[in-house]
């Protein structure tokens, strides 16, 4: 019986997204799991910023 997924990621923030998206086009199946920030659930917003690059 095989896997249903090659990699698990576990976080479904920026870098967990990215990093599921990036082995996705290598032809991987990729299982993410995560929930998002708990002030995102209580109405207040999020400011945190990010920058990601190939480098």
């Amino acid at each position: 019986m095989t896997a249903p997924h090659d990699v698990a990621i576990d976080g479904d923030g920026p870098v967990g997204c990215t990093l599921a998206l990036a082995l996705a086009a290598q032809g991987l199946r990729v299982a993410l799991r995560g929930l998002a920030p708990a002030a995102a659930n209580q109405g207040t917003q999020d400011l945190r910023a990010y920058a990601l690059n190939w480098d």
